[in-house]
């Protein structure tokens, strides 16, 4: 069932990157590879690449988050301090935005990834 979802949902983005009328003007990756493809891709083939970024992605932000949170159990001053800053920017429980999680706003956080 997963591999069906996988399959069905990077089909989809194939297709709407490729039915895209500003499609030359897109700067996400998909529309980037489509674009310097000295002939026409199939969709299947888009749906591969589409799922190799899907699957790179996974492992190597499983990888990053495991190494992460070794290393702030190792450095307790360092948890502390990330701690501190978090509390500070979203107090009482305070759910985070893309704009609360920029360098301006948490600049310890960034700075640690």
């Amino acid at each position: 069932r997963a591999v069906r979802t996988l399959d069905r949902e990077s089909i989809r983005l194939v297709k709407k990157c490729l039915d895209d009328p500003a499609l030359s003007e897109r700067k996400d990756l998909l529309a980037l590879f489509v674009q310097a493809a000295e002939k026409e891709c199939t969709i299947k083939y888009l749906r591969d690449i589409v799922l190799n970024f899907v699957i790179a992605g996974r492992d190597t932000t499983a990888c990053t988050l495991s190494w992460m949170f070794y290393v702030l159990s190792s450095h307790p001053d360092v948890q502390r301090k990330l701690q501190a800053e978090i509390d500070e920017k979203l107090p009482d429980g305070r759910s985070p935005t893309l704009k609360s999680l920029t360098p301006a706003e948490m600049p310890y956080l960034n700075g640690l990834f």
